[in-house]
């Protein structure tokens, strides 16, 4: 009941902070990385790793259907608004009329009927806004490009994600319950990740590890007990290089721990 509290709470400050104006996102050119990127389950894989030609025209997002906020008269970038349509791969796509697809806006797609099953980023695309995704059940796989820097709060809360998802080196800042209650088993952060907001991975019981390759990573937790990044989460073992702030949390919160 206190997870559910806590999950409830997140979208409540996250849906009232999303809607109170449209800010213009702030886009940094970051540093191209390699980095493995297994997203999907061996037989989902098959499709998404395939050019997006391969995927059926009915099960794909048509672009004209997307719609686009528009921050400036002359735009020289554009941000995701919503999509109206069904399908089930959302492709964002990579640039219209011309212009970079870079953002995807606060609550997105939050309450959409597109029913999608999985995600496809765009490679612009550098941040998801609050509640982008949130309660899309539908959703259990996710393809991130490799510039997305920032995952703001509660983007993929209560969806159905699973499996292993692997945050970008790219990435920087993962907000507060960013990945919280979902299916997500195992979860690859990046080496770029500076800063991870309060129960950002409180996905739940089926959460088995989460993997750091960074030395000094931010956790901003507020020294809460209900605001652990993987709060609910029994069955978590921890694998981080020895001295890390990654090993150190995992101590201080009696979190299995071992050695990268």
């Amino acid at each position: 009941m206190k997870k559910r509290k806590i999950i409830f709470l997140t979208i409540a400050y996250t849906m009232l902070t999303s809607f109170v104006g449209c800010q213009k996102i702030n886009i940094r050119s970051p540093e191209k990385t390699e980095q493995t990127t297994e997203f999907f389950s061996a037989r989902e894989t098959e499709l998404i790793t395939q050019p997006i030609i391969n995927i059926s025209s009915k099960d794909k997002s048509k672009p004209k259907k997307f719609k686009y906020l528009n921050i400036e008269e002359t735009p020289k970038e554009l941000t995701v608004e919503s999509y109206d349509g069904s399908c089930k791969f959302l492709v964002i796509p990579d640039e219209s009329n011309e212009l970079p697809v870079t953002g995807i806006t606060g609550s997105a797609f939050f309450g959409s009927k597109a029913g999608f099953k999985y995600v496809i980023f765009g490679k612009n695309i550098k941040e998801i806004g609050k509640n982008a995704f949130c309660q899309q059940e539908n959703l259990k796989y996710i393809n991130f490009n490799d510039c997305l820097e920032n995952i703001d709060d509660a983007v993929f809360l209560s969806t159905g994600l699973k499996g292993t998802i692997v945050i970008p080196n790219s990435v920087k800042y993962i907000g507060n319950g960013a990945f919280a209650d979902t299916k997500i088993e195992n979860i690859i952060v990046g080496s770029g990740v500076k800063k991870i907001s309060a129960v950002a991975f409180s996905v739940g019981p089926t959460l088995k590890t989460v993997t750091f390759t960074s030395m000094n990573i931010e956790f901003d937790d507020d020294n809460k007990k209900d605001g652990n990044i993987f709060y609910g989460c029994p069955n978590l073992t921890i694998i981080a290089p020895i001295g890390s702030t990654a090993e150190k949390y995992a101590k201080k919160h009696n979190i299995s721990f071992k050695e990268l």
